[in-house]
């Protein structure tokens, strides 16, 4: 006979998001990921007295048949259900060899997926027999989006633990709703106040997307986390808006999902910023908590006329801005034939080199592409901490766009290079590559990072712009060399100029790797 277990939910708070005001640390111990590696160490249970239409499946390959890319690793767990008439699931997880501590951590978190309009839950939670029921801090709020769902488990002090009895999803759609899916990833206990923001994997990274109805952050200003403002398109580019939603201005913020430290950020932008709105403002930046003296850690790259339309249009920034030497203001007046600008800091323990240029990303960009250069030693240098990379794209002190159009800018790519990390790490020859010319191949050079061995690469894999496979893979020593049918790349080239090529392969264990090079293309046999 199936005992009917009931959990009491009285006065359930959904709250809205924990403004982000702060630098992130996304350090995490992660429970599970749901991958194959796991399968003896995990398992996931439903109870069919309490859940009996409900089918659960993992590991689960995400981002291919219609399942989304998974947030940890490559795979995902895949809750469907049919005739679950009270509108209610759950699932248990039961741990072998294996425990875990919710002493020291604020949260549990789990990342959910929506994938159906009739699973929209109005409760997540989880609840056991040692801690009992805690409530999620809120649910996610569109279908087809990853969101993280925060439980507040800082008040538990319970260590060597090796279930969670019931993870939880309650009053699912409508009344009338009784079947749906969604999918669960990277359950982790953590400390990160990232709470129910949507995530975006953009450029190799997840990143949280900002959201509030009320002025918070740069401006302030109202932010849009709304798949229509803020999105990541087929080519891998990313939209921020600024946009109307009457009778408020919305701006748009997204935070990487990562502390990456000292190193060289690299952002691509790929339409012209000197006809923006003077009132907009566009930032890429590093942001930490404050110091002791109450001075905010962040590198800024910004580009903006600050509300007076014959201003310069950029400038790069130590904070605090009013420092004396702290900012370097300059225009950027598209001189070379590209929309696109590449924006770079250097960031090292006692200095920061910045540089913007016309292009992609190229580790030594021709001279007279070079728009600004600037190097600073002052005494405002941050150390490395919890600094995430942000973009944001916002309205300066909330005001409206002096034209009063809504507004867009594409983000091409984020890139991160460690000061310590592997450099060209994809290496495309011809270095120049005369499209007049009858050459057979692409040549290009794969290395992975230390603790990978190029023996486990999927050469299957390997693709050149999301498209062209090659026409032959040598694998020696620690590289991987490949040749490219020339044909098929420069047919897919187009006009002459510096080119960005994306390089994407995997492990055989599905771990993932991406890199580019950029190489000048020229034609010589061109008429004029």
């Amino acid at each position: 006979m199936c005992k009917k277990m009931l959990f009491l939910l009285l006065g359930v708070l959904l709250l809205y998001p924990a403004v982000p005001g702060f630098g992130i640390d996304f350090s995490s111990t992660l429970l599970t990921g749901y991958e194959p590696s796991e399968a003896g160490r995990l398992t996931v249970l439903t109870d069919p007295c309490l859940s009996p239409g409900l089918v659960v499946t993992w590991p689960v390959r995400g981002g291919v048949n219609g399942v989304p890319k998974a947030t940890e690793g490559n795979n995902v767990l895949k809750l469907e259900w049919t005739n679950e008439v009270d509108r209610k699931i759950e699932v248990r997880h039961d741990w072998n060899s294996f425990t875990f501590d919710l002493t020291g951590h604020k949260y549990l978190y789990a990342d959910v997926y929506i994938a159906t309009e009739s699973a929209m839950p109005q409760i997540i939670g989880i609840w056991d027999d040692v801690f009992g029921w805690v409530s999620g801090d809120c649910v996610p709020r569109v279908v087809n989006e990853w969101y993280t769902i925060s439980m507040n488990v800082s008040s538990l002090n319970y260590t060597g633990l090796d279930h969670i009895a019931a993870l939880i999803f309650e009053q699912m759609g409508e009344p009338s709703d009784v079947n749906g899916t969604i999918y669960v990833d990277n359950l982790r206990l953590g400390s990160a106040d990232d709470i129910c923001l949507r995530k975006i994997k953009f450029s190799g990274y997840w990143w949280s997307v900002l959201q509030s109805d009320y002025p918070i952050g740069a401006g302030p200003n109202r932010f849009t986390d709304s798949p229509n403002d803020v999105w990541v398109d087929p080519n891998g580019y990313l939209h921020l808006s600024v946009v109307n939603k009457d009778p408020n201005w919305y701006c748009s913020e997204v935070i990487a999902n990562a502390n990456l430290g000292y190193g060289t950020y690299v952002f691509t932008v790929k339409n012209r910023v000197d006809i923006l709105d003077p009132n907009l403002v566009l930032g890429l930046f590093t942001y930490d908590v404050p110091d002791s003296q109450g001075k905010f850690r962040e590198i800024d790259v910004e580009l903006s006329r600050w509300g007076q339309i014959d201003n310069d249009n950029a400038q790069f920034v130590v904070q605090p801005w009013d420092d004396p030497g702290n900012m370097r203001r300059f225009d950027i007046n598209y001189s070379a034939d590209t929309a696109i600008t590449t924006h770079v800091f250097k960031w090292k323990k006692n200095r920061i080199d910045f540089q913007s240029y016309y292009g992609n990303y190229m580790e030594k960009p021709p001279k007279e592409y070079i728009i600004k250069s600037w190097s600073y030693k002052g005494d405002d240098v941050p150390a490395a901490g919890e600094e995430n990379p942000r973009i944001n794209f916002y309205l300066i002190s909330g005001a409206a766009p002096a034209n009063g159009q809504n507004a867009e800018v594409v983000i091409k790519r984020f890139r991160y290079i460690p000061n310590t990390g592997v450099k060209n790490a994809v290496m495309i020859t011809p270095r120049t590559l005369n499209l007049a010319s009858k050459g057979n191949w692409i040549n290009c050079i794969l290395r992975l990072p230390k603790g990978y061995n190029v023996a486990d690469v999927n050469t299957s894999s390997i693709l050149l712009e999301g498209q062209i496979k090659p026409a032959k893979v040598v694998i020696a020593g620690q590289i991987v060399m490949v040749k490219f049918a020339r044909s098929e790349v420069q047919e897919m080239l187009g006009e002459p100029g510096y080119v960005e090529l994306k390089v994407a392969w995997e492990l055989k264990d599905g771990t993932e790797f991406e890199g580019t090079d950029v190489i000048r293309v020229i034609d010589k046999g061109k008429k004029k």
